[in-house]
């Protein structure tokens, strides 16, 4: 997805922001993404132009949101302009699919991995009674053939 902000200024902007929102219906505030943050600030701008952000994967869930736009100077004290949610858009569904409410997905990658089953009394002594299961699903494959190498382990028995 790519969100696009054109601009028409009639003096030269030095170090411009450009910025978006996006929010739920009931005002819960999603994301909030500005151009200084990602690094991406020109010197200078000048005439008519346009900024745009890309999304490679939108992980929003299924429902109904509005994008508020900004434009300010690079401390963001000053806005050049804004639009308050200037755009409502619907996400449907789609992968990863997710169903008992919130708004994002996080994607990620599910795995099970249960132990080896007892030996098998039917199996004779000295073959190895089976492999173990793992089942992996992954939720939101990665883009671009990389994966994030950060994980999390939660003990349930701590």
């Amino acid at each position: 997805m790519t969100v696009r902000l054109h601009y028409s200024v009639a003096q030269p902007i030095d170090r411009p922001v450009f910025g978006i929102a996006i929010h739920t219906l009931e005002g819960i505030h999603v994301t909030g993404p500005n151009s200084r943050e990602a690094g991406c600030v020109p010197d200078r701008i000048e005439g008519h132009g346009h900024v745009d952000l890309t999304v490679d994967r939108l992980l929003l869930l299924p429902g109904t949101y509005d994008l508020t736009v900004a434009f300010t100077d690079y401390s963001a004290l000053h806005p050049y302009d804004y639009r308050h949610r200037a755009l409502r858009f619907d996400v449907e569904s789609g992968e990863p699919k997710e169903s008992y409410g919130g708004v994002v997905s996080l994607g990620g990658r599910w795995s099970v991995h249960a132990p080896l089953p007892p030996a098998d009394p039917g199996v004779p002594p000295g073959e190895p009674p089976g492999p173990a299961v793992v089942q992996e699903v992954d939720a939101a494959p990665p883009v671009n053939g990389t994966a994030d190498p950060a994980t999390a382990t939660l003990d349930a028995a701590s």
